[in-house]
């Protein structure tokens, strides 16, 4: 239910239009008060805080617009209504640059409040959605970003890919033109170096805009610090704090050692830098001598990741089948020759974070399918168990797996994009044509000529194959019975549901069931 507010200065309007509300639109709509002025109107506001405010133009002391101007300031969503005795365009112009919704003259009739009220109410839905959105953006970013992080560290601590580096630096939102890359050193006296490594992390991560880069060897990490320009003093202030907040350097329990500062396609030249003076100072062994096992494998790492920028770039240019190509001959020609590499892991699931995150940004997959493709504990197994063929076939199924969505990013309109995630998000409810309209914002005769148009096929049409794929779907693998599969997609009746399923698969629900059971044990 929204809360309204009106403002005016006339008493008889503003009863009339309480009237109004509460004879017709009380279901929907609550008054929550009333103000005279503009003044009052401000105050009113921050006590009371409106969802709709309709506002009188002429009153003593500050105008309506002057108001709205206040209120709007605040940063609040709030929906202006203008109600004014005189229809002047200059007042309108003014009202539509504040975002007014829409623009009412006195006398109100009810037909006309009634459909400002719907604008008002409408335009409130669509901004609580686009910042649900946001959110959910923000928290696919959030899931994306360790996989992009330790692509980006294995490419400049091999000195490979400087345009690779500036991709996933820009995706990470690192807006710099320069930067600085350090390596943190390890030698707590307990010789608990984990513990010591997440209290680094965790005050880079808080406390800077620096990236710290995962942990080598099981004693040093590399630290990136993005700069302004090359004069940029925050690499020295990162540095004070840290020695501010970590174990001091006197104690030899850690230490940190800084390259120079270089434009940020040149960042491998800084960490080279930095690891010259790590390896100089603590006695470390550069890249070429060591001689562990993981240590072999990071000397592979530059050819390995050789191929990840072109399939990165094809997925951000929504090219999903030429990525597809690509990443199954790179993934191929590696899963082999590098199947215990942490940086084929890393690579592996950067790719298919990125396909999943450009499907959901683009409404193709929603966030429950978005959060399952997140999930990268089926592919870490098989790496660990050392199964290269098991774990490139894996990798590939997950990348089709998530193609299969493809088909609803690109060619459809936004409106029909919005539709088909409506129904994925809602199909296991009862939901309509006019339901699915309301809540885009469009009308139900115009969302179902654009779906006939797009799709070939009504909401209807579409909503009954979706529910009949996710039945399938949960036939095969949940053991469900009929009954609680019926309900799971949107179908209380059973019974319905079991002709429904019939007449479209040419058996019924429980025969598919037992098919599907053979057919999995041979």
């Amino acid at each position: 239910m929204k809360r309204l507010l009106i403002v005016d200065d006339e008493q008889p309007m503003v009863l009339g239009l309480s009237l109004l509300i509460k004879r017709h639109f009380s279901q929907e709509y609550v008054i929550v008060g009333t103000a005279s002025s503009g003044r009052e109107a401000v105050e009113r506001d921050a006590q009371l805080n409106p969802d709709i405010l309709l506002m009188d133009v002429q009153m003593p002391g500050i105008s309506g617009l002057e108001a709205i101007k206040t209120i709007a300031r605040k940063g609040n969503p709030k929906a202006f209504i203008l109600v004014t005795a005189y229809e002047r365009f200059d007042i309108a112009r003014e009202a539509l640059s504040l975002g007014v919704c829409d623009y009412l003259l006195k006398p109100v009739s009810r037909d006309r409040l009634e459909l400002a009220l719907k604008v008002a109410s409408d335009y409130l839905d669509r901004l609580n959605l686009l910042a649900q959105r946001e959110l959910e953006l923000r928290e696919s970013i959030q899931k994306l970003t360790p996989s992009l992080v330790r692509a980006l560290f294995d490419f400049l601590e091999h000195g490979e890919g400087s345009h690779e580096c500036s991709l996933i630096a820009g995706t990470l939102g690192l807006q710099a033109s320069h930067g600085v890359m350090g390596i943190a050193a390890f030698v707590p006296a307990d010789g608990d170096v984990s513990s010591m490594y997440r209290r680094f992390s965790d005050i880079v991560h808080y406390k800077s805009e620096a990236v710290a880069g995962p942990l080598r060897d099981g004693r040093w990490c590399s630290l990136l610090v993005p700069l302004s320009s090359e004069h940029d003093p925050k690499a020295a202030a990162i540095q004070t704090l840290l020695e501010h907040a970590m174990p001091s350097p006197g104690k030899v329990e850690w230490s940190l050692h800084l390259g120079g500062p270089v434009p940020l396609e040149e960042l491998a030249r800084s960490f080279k830098e930095a690891f010259q003076h790590f390896v100089g100072q603590t006695g470390g062994n550069a890249p070429s001598e060591r001689n562990s096992a993981e240590e072999i494998q990071h000397q592979n790492a530059g050819p390995l990741l050789a191929g990840f920028s072109a399939i990165i770039e094809e997925i951000r240019k929504y090219r999903f089948h030429a990525a597809s190509r690509s990443f199954a001959a790179w993934i191929e020609s590696w899963s082999a020759a590098a199947a215990g590499s942490l940086h084929l892991l890393h690579s592996a699931e950067a790719v298919l974070a990125m396909l999943a995150s450009v499907l959901y940004s683009a409404g193709a997959i929603s966030i429950s399918r978005y959060e399952s493709a997140m999930d990268f504990e089926d592919l870490r197994g098989l790496w660990a168990a050392g199964t290269g063929e098991a774990f490139a076939a894996r990798c590939l199924e997950r990348f089709d797996d998530l193609l299969k969505a493809v088909q609803h990013a690109k060619p459809y309109s936004n409106t029909v994009r919005a539709a088909l995630q409506y129904i994925e998000d809602h199909y296991a409810e009862q939901i309509s044509l006019e339901n699915a309209a309301d809540t885009i914002g469009v009308s139900p005769a115009r969302l179902s000529r654009l779906m006939t148009e797009e799709t070939g096929k009504g909401f209807a049409r579409t909503l009954i194959e979706y529910r009949m794929q996710r039945a399938k779907e949960l036939l095969r693998t949940t053991g469900w019975p009929v009954r609680r599969v019926s309900e799971a997609c949107g179908y209380p009746d059973a019974n319905y549901f079991s002709r429904l399923f019939r007449k479209i698969e040419g058996m019924s629900p429980r025969e598919y069931a037992e098919r599907a059971e053979e057919d999995d044990n041979g």
